[in-house]
């Protein structure tokens, strides 16, 4: 990919979408979940239930036209290099499932993994993005410490598409 690098994951999920068929429009088109974080953790505060369920939902509409899905997520403190200041990192969601214990899931690929099968929730069921009970959040339940592979993922932002 073109300018590759430690801040390219958004460049990364953007032609991911593009080569499935999607129009990722911008952060001003974005469903922002949140704007607030623990600066330690980089834990969601103060979610938007609604939002996250509106986001949820426009999710689903996208997944049944095949048309995959671009979020920010956050999994570190003080962030302040995208515009919505809570996202770390971009990836993009392709596919919802229920796991062995009948719980929804999202799968997605990740630009930040060196592996393809690391990256690919086709591949690596530790790309699965699960719904909060009390938020509607999506999240992926992660350990933090080691790698992209590894970390807690809380969506911030739902990008739509054209």
């Amino acid at each position: 990919m073109e300018r590759a690098g430690s801040m390219a994951c958004y460049r990364g999920s953007y032609a991911m979408a593009r080569a499935a068929g999607a129009s990722p429009l911008g952060p001003d088109q974005a469903f922002q979940i949140t704007r607030s974080e623990n600066e330690a953790t980089g834990r969601l505060r103060n979610i938007n239930t609604e939002v996250a369920n509106k986001a949820r939902e426009y999710i689903d509409t996208q997944i049944a036209k095949n048309k995959p899905v671009i979020v920010g997520v956050s999994h570190k403190g003080g962030t302040t290099y995208n515009a919505d200041k809570t996202t770390d990192h971009f990836v993009l969601i392709t596919g919802k499932g229920k796991d062995e214990q009948g719980r929804t899931f999202y799968t997605f690929h990740d630009p930040g993994a060196k592996d393809i099968k690391l990256g690919s929730g086709k591949f690596n069921s530790n790309n699965r993005f699960y719904v909060d009970s009390k938020t509607g959040m999506l999240y992926r339940p992660g350990n933090g410490k080691s790698g992209l592979t590894n970390r807690h993922y809380e969506v911030a932002q739902v990008r739509r598409n054209a």
